[in-house]
């Protein structure tokens, strides 16, 4: 007796096999672009933030090193002042530009400020830039453009002359030229008198007024206390109390670096980054 061969199958898989790999391949896809696109998303606004603290701070230098960003209304016009050089060599800042050259600024569309995504403004009260996530469109990022380099002769000059110039005539740091004395030099004649002393009776002695204690005053109180705060909280409504007597003093504040202003008691809007 024979034994007969066994039964050969061909190894496959079924239509309804194939159809749970595809859409367990697909489910794994799809949670691969969520999270690609959550760290790509979280990577661009971390670099907007920390571009938009880098040109703040080179706004900073560009005023101190006696800039004027006055007429500037546009991020481009500010970023063009950052990149200019001075004309004068006696300028007692820092004469070269404060930014690379290459810097760019990357806009968003009308489509792209509807969603909740970050973009950078230009405050020209403030002379800062802030950032959002709402509103108008705004800049979603500063990126670098090899083409924006121009030759050193080329580059947009500017007179930053300041108060104080350094020395063009003396080889000392500022020019220095000595004042004639308001006085004729030799000695002091004091005119005498030959009359003989006549008695004068002592002037009577004034009694000092009461001087009425100097009260320190107190600090003011803001409605929300110092410190930092997630990007979520804002704007922030801030509020300041005066607690010293009427009329005794007065406040005055500044958003960034922008100019003092006497609080008359007003709600104070705040952005992300103010100081």
């Amino acid at each position: 007796m024979t034994l007969a061969d066994p039964i050969k199958r061909d190894q496959g898989i079924s239509p309804f096999e194939m159809f749970l790999v595809v859409a367990f391949l697909a489910i794994l896809g799809s949670i691969g672009f969520v999270t690609v696109s959550d760290v790509v998303g979280g990577t661009k606004q971390t670099k907007l933030l920390s571009d938009v603290k880098a040109l703040n701070s080179a706004v900073l230098g560009y005023i101190a090193s006696n800039g004027n960003l006055s007429s500037a209304k546009t991020p481009e016009e500010v970023i063009a002042k950052l990149k200019s050089v001075s004309l004068s060599s006696h300028c007692n800042g820092i004469r070269q530009s404060f930014i690379d050259a290459r810097i760019d600024i990357d806009l968003q569309s009308e489509k792209e400020s509807s969603k909740s995504s970050l973009r950078a403004w230009w405050v020209r009260g403030s002379s800062r830039f802030i950032v959002a996530s709402s509103g108008p469109p705004g800049i979603k990022a500063f990126t670098l453009d090899d083409s924006l380099v121009v030759p050193e002769e080329d580059k947009n000059k500017e007179d930053r002359a300041g108060i104080l110039s350094l020395a063009q005539e003396d080889p000392w740091i500022w020019d220095f030229v000595e004042a004639a004395p308001s006085y004729q030099a030799g000695p002091t004649i004091i005119p005498t008198s030959a009359a003989p002393p006549t008695s004068v009776a002592p002037a009577p002695v004034a009694t000092p007024a009461a001087v009425a204690p100097i009260t320190p005053l107190s600090d003011p109180i803001f409605s929300i206390p110092p410190g930092s705060y997630p990007f979520t909280n804002y704007d922030l409504n801030v509020t300041i109390l005066n607690p010293n007597p009427a009329g005794s003093s007065d406040i005055y504040y500044r958003i960034g670096f922008g100019s003092w202003q006497r609080y008359t008691g007003s709600t104070i809007l705040t952005q992300p980054g103010t100081k």
